[in-house]
């Protein structure tokens, strides 16, 4: 049987990720702990899973940066902190824009180890164990941008989903409202939605409020079209509310238009409050109240984490706060 990534770090009595980074040549490790990898993969005959030297020579090292099928408007975000960084590091970013599926991502790892990139950003996306395996077996560090791994250790940036969502609900709360839906978007999406749908029941229960279960609303995904199909599915069930908390921006400006074409008006009759602040939050009339997530702050620590695993916490919790806008309003 071939001796893997695995079988080095156990020998040399190290982590797996120290593995990668000392194959990659990242810095910040010892001399002697190189020299127990080194020794390691010479005793057990390791081969990496690498190109041949022809295949590809980039021209300066390079990192990728996977996205699933998301906003637009949240990648750029996010690619924005991840350049900054990486070009102060004197690092390309290659980014890979997929289609969400096993296959389309399998195909841009793929393409990844073939140019011999540094390390990969992922994110936004679960880390499944093909993904993890091929990364794994090519010695190519990861880093988990705005979601985690249960059950793979890899180190991650993200905000506390569940917390954010909490004092998101708790400031609806404050603000006298208690009659609370949230647009939950897929109920697949253990960060964007399950956890956020947790900390919107925290929040209720918090304050010794009852749950309505009528009032949790999720859809095919996070879109504005998932908002508009989530504010009428909302009204059938014949439920009065006075403000909806989305977890996502798009979602929320969905349901905004929706409500609208429907005379509701906000935040007269319904107040709407989103979640990650993107541009279209302040575009919209009215404005959207949301919670903010430091997007480029994000990309930045990811870049950091990647590149230099031994400076600070391996693993990065960015706070968030709340921007209050017009489509939110306290009740009497």
């Amino acid at each position: 049987m071939k001796p893997t990534l695995k079988d080095v770090a156990r020998m040399a009595g190290v982590s797996t990720a120290t593995v990668s980074r000392i194959l990659n040549s990242t810095d910040g490790y010892s001399p002697e702990t190189r020299l127990r990898v080194m020794e390691a993969i010479e005793t057990l005959g390791y081969l990496p899973l690498r190109p041949p030297p022809s295949t590809f020579e980039p021209i300066r090292p390079a990192i990728g940066l996977v996205f699933p099928k998301v906003s637009s408007m949240l990648i750029g975000r996010v690619l924005s902190g991840v350049q900054q960084e990486a070009q102060k590091r004197g690092h390309l970013v290659v980014v890979c824009h997929t289609d969400g599926t096993l296959r389309s991502t399998l195909d841009h790892l793929q393409l990844l180890v073939q140019h011999q990139v540094r390390g990969v950003i992922f994110a936004s996306e679960i880390l499944q164990r093909e993904y993890h395996e091929l990364l794994l077996q090519a010695g190519i560090p990861v880093v988990l941008l705005s979601s985690m791994s249960y059950q793979f250790d890899v180190p991650y940036v993200r905000c506390d989903d569940r917390r954010a969502a909490c004092e998101a609900t708790l400031h609806l709360l404050n603000l006298g409202h208690r009659d609370i839906a949230i647009l939950a978007g897929a109920r697949s999406d253990p960060f964007s939605s399950t956890a956020r749908v947790e900390g919107y029941v925290d929040a209720h229960m918090q304050l010794g409020l009852p749950i309505k279960e009528h009032h949790i609303v999720y859809s095919r995904g996070f879109s504005f079209e998932d908002g508009q199909e989530g504010f009428h599915f909302l009204l059938q069930r014949e439920t009065a509310v006075s403000a909806l908390f989305a977890c996502s921006d798009e979602l929320a400006a969905g349901a905004l238009l929706a409500a609208q074409t429907r005379g509701v008006k906000v935040p007269d009759q319904l107040s709407i409050m989103g979640f990650d602040n993107l541009l279209l939050t302040e575009t919209t009339v009215p404005a959207l109240t949301t919670v903010a997530q430091p997007f480029e702050d994000m990309g930045r620590e990811a870049v950091q984490l990647l590149l230099n695993p031994t400076e600070g916490s391996r693993n990065r919790v960015l706070p968030v706060r709340i921007i209050e806008r017009a489509s939110v309003r306290s009740l009497p």
